[in-house]
Formats: structure tokens, sequence, C-alpha cells
């Protein structure tokens, strides 16, 4: 997928979503996603869903964190440092190997069980690994 194709399908993801939306970006992939204002309002609506847990995880920056500190108001976020991993996912779709071009996007859709399964569980490790971080800091 290339550009809007790519948007389309984050837009279905975070419409579609029923349980679950995780989302994992290297630094600037939140800047980038959310420059466009369709995928914050989508984003927000989302949200007024009670039952739906919406779990961030970026590379915390100086230049994201005025991003960061704003979605934290409705949702989880955790920081992992120098990873270049793009992707979002719900229950049953994945949009994967997000690549941030200067004018364009591009990513790889999926609604496969297994593809979705195994982006579902990248996400696990990095989100347990960084709740184990702060418990180590927290010592």
């Amino acid at each position: 997928m290339h550009g809007a194709e790519v948007i389309n399908a984050l837009l279905k993801i975070f419409s579609n979503a029923q349980h679950r939306i995780d989302v994992c970006g290297n630094s600037k992939f939140l800047a980038k996603i959310f420059s466009f204002s369709v995928v914050g309002k989508v984003r927000l609506e989302v949200c007024k869903r009670k039952d739906l847990r919406q779990r961030y995880i970026f590379e915390i920056t100086n230049e994201n964190i005025n991003n960061c500190k704003s979605l934290m108001n409705t949702a989880e976020v955790r920081h992992l440092e120098g990873h270049e991993a793009n992707f979002v996912t719900n229950q049953n779709e994945c949009l994967g190997f997000i690549t941030l071009q200067k004018e364009s996007l591009q990513a790889t859709y999926s609604n496969i069980k297994e593809v979705v399964e195994q982006q579902g569980s990248v996400f696990e490790t990095f989100w347990i690994k960084q709740f184990q971080q702060k418990i180590r800091l927290k010592r």
C-alpha cells in the first residue's frame, strides 16, 4: 500500500477495533501519522468507546513529548528506546512495516489470523519489556 491507501487502512483498523488498538512506532511515527487530521478525529471518536483499550509504544524524545503527553489523556503510552518498528493492530487486522518517507507512506495490510497474532505477540513482548523496565527503575 502507498500514500492514501495506508491512511485508509489505518482508519479502517481504528474503526473496526472491538477490544483493543495497539500502536508501535519509532520517534517520528506519532507526528507523521497524526499529521493527518482525519486520523486524529477517528482516534478520538474511538476513545469514546469505553470497552476499547488503546496502547501505544513510541520512542519518546524531546521532539515528540508533547504529542505523547496529549495521547496519555486517552490512552496508555510507554517508551521503547532505539526501535524502528512501526505497526498498528487490532484483534483482527494489522498494518505493518510502515515506512515513513518524506512525501509518502508505505505499508502492508493483513487480516490473516496468524499474521495478526504475530504482530500482536510482538507488541505484547515490547509492552511487557517496558513494564518490567519500569519495575526495575522503581527498585
